[in-house]
Formats: C-alpha cells, sequence, structure tokens
C-alpha cells in the first residue's frame, strides 16, 4: 500500500519452531529485528512482531 512518499509492505514467515524464532529474534521476538543500515536505507520498521502459531504450511491468505 503506498501512502504518500512511503510503501507498506506485510511480510509474514513460516518457522519450523519457536526455538528457531529465538535463535533469530533473541529472547524477546515480539520486537522487531533491525539492521544498521536500515535507516539509511530509508527502511522504517514497525518495532511490534505479531506472532500466530498455525498447525500447517497452507497459506492461510488463499480460499478455497
Amino acid at each position: 500500500m503506498e501512502q504518500d512518499e512511503y510503501a507498506h509492505f506485510f511480510l509474514c514467515t513460516f518457522w519450523d519452531n519457536m526455538e528457531s524464532v529465538i535463535s533469530y529474534a533473541g529472547e524477546n521476538p515480539t520486537i522487531a529485528v533491525t539492521y544498521p543500515r536500515d535507516k539509511e536505507l530509508g527502511l522504517i520498521s514497525d518495532p511490534i512482531v505479531i506472532l500466530q502459531e498455525v498447525t500447517n504450511a497452507k497459506n492461510p491468505f488463499q480460499t478455497d
């Protein structure tokens, strides 16, 4: 979605288990991981991450 000079993106990832998430994101995986060059590249991250447990890898956005 575009808003003035900004474009908004939704990113959804699938992880094998919570241990993998914590290994990547740290002990508080609900706080977004950002990178040193994000600001330089004009990337503004929402600091909150929403975690949802799913029981299979079926695309939740695909309707059958």
